[in-house]
């Protein structure tokens, strides 16, 4: 999958998942690799990753979200560092459970993608913002069903690429905030209101005593 300004800030994508292997050993015993291309990002510009449960189910799996506990790694690497670094360009290239020197035609497409990016010192500045994100996916229960602890499900999740507003506060963020401050503006208002409120009570109480009283 391609996140960036020019596709989609969001995917939603099934993940294959495994149970962690070979820990410390193999990185991708930590999990089963998927590979996100994120492109064409804004030199200096800060971004935020996420991987949420997707909060629909799969009309083809019959297990929700709470009921697929997975374990994720995110790994953000330069481009040059995946094409230039041996295991990482393998497990781009022929992810666990594929056959060997056999692509997938998405990831044909993508790597035609990455080859026209080269070589970078005849790109464009803007176009050296290119990381590749390497998501582990594991499955991190224990079951007593031996199918799901042979063949885990994969997970349904979503993808998002949140740009971070002056660097400070991701967009998504936005509505929530104005819908605070609103809140609290409307708070601050209403909060004199009622204390006038009881304040003329209270004196109005006072004065009518004090006449009974004389």
């Amino acid at each position: 999958p391609v996140l960036g300004p020019a596709t989609y800030w969001s995917i939603r994508k099934n993940l294959t998942r495994v149970f962690p292997l070979n820990q410390g050993e193999d990185e991708d015993g930590r999990g089963h690799p998927t590979w996100v291309l994120l492109d064409k990002l804004t030199p200096g510009q800060r971004y935020e990753l996420r991987v949420c449960w997707s909060a629909l189910d799969d009309e083809n799996s019959h297990s929700s979200p709470k009921k697929q506990p997975t374990a994720f790694t995110l790994d953000a690497y330069p481009l040059t560092t995946v094409l230039s670094t041996p295991s990482l360009l393998k497990s781009f290239t022929n992810p666990p459970g594929s056959p060997p020197s056999k692509l997938s035609p998405q990831q044909q497409e993508c790597m035609e993608d990455l080859r026209s990016k080269l070589p970078f010192d005849h790109l464009p500045p803007e176009r050296h913002s290119v990381f590749l994100v390497r998501v582990l996916a594991a499955a991190d229960y224990v079951s007593h069903h031996a199918s799901l602890m042979t063949d885990p499900p994969p997970v349904l999740v979503d993808l998002i690429l949140d740009p971070y507003l002056y660097n400070v506060l991701p967009q998504s963020l936005v509505p929530t905030v104005c819908y605070l401050v609103v809140v609290g503006i409307v708070t601050w208002f209403v909060a004199r209101w009622v204390a006038r409120s009881l304040t003329s009570f209270a004196s109005t109480s006072s004065d009518d005593k004090a006449k009974k009283d004389n």
